[in-house]
């Protein structure tokens, strides 16, 4: 079996810093071949000293199992260093979180909304 790199053509990832708050956006399919676009932005934001992570999936139009696992190991990072990570759905990838019960860890530790929150 060949190791195929990310599809950087499926995703779009931004990463901004201002201060002590980081925010990740992502625009288009997350999936087996595009998830590792987003784990290094997700490592940096929250493997670093940041007081919060947003991390702004109200673009994305398709979100697999991949995707929650790269969202999952960033809220453990996130915790385990007492940063807050406010995780911004669309309806899809809300849905999604709620019928794995990704949404009810998140909902213990982060914040968990389908609006962009005022800063």
């Amino acid at each position: 079996m060949a190791i195929r790199p990310p599809r950087r053509d499926l995703i779009e990832v931004g990463l901004h810093r201002d201060n002590a708050q980081w925010t990740i956006s992502v625009l288009g399919d997350v999936d087996a071949t595009s998830a590792g676009v987003l784990v290094e932005p997700l490592t940096a934001a929250t493997g670093g000293p940041a007081e919060r992570v947003v991390l702004d999936l109200s673009e994305v139009t398709f979100f697999g199992s991949h995707g929650l696992c790269a969202v999952v190991d960033a809220h453990q990072r996130a915790v385990s260093r007492g940063i807050t990570l406010v995780v911004v759905c669309s309806r899809g990838v809300s849905r999604l979180l709620e019928v794995t019960g990704v949404a009810d860890t998140l909902r213990q530790d982060a914040v968990l909304t389908d609006r962009a929150p005022t800063c």
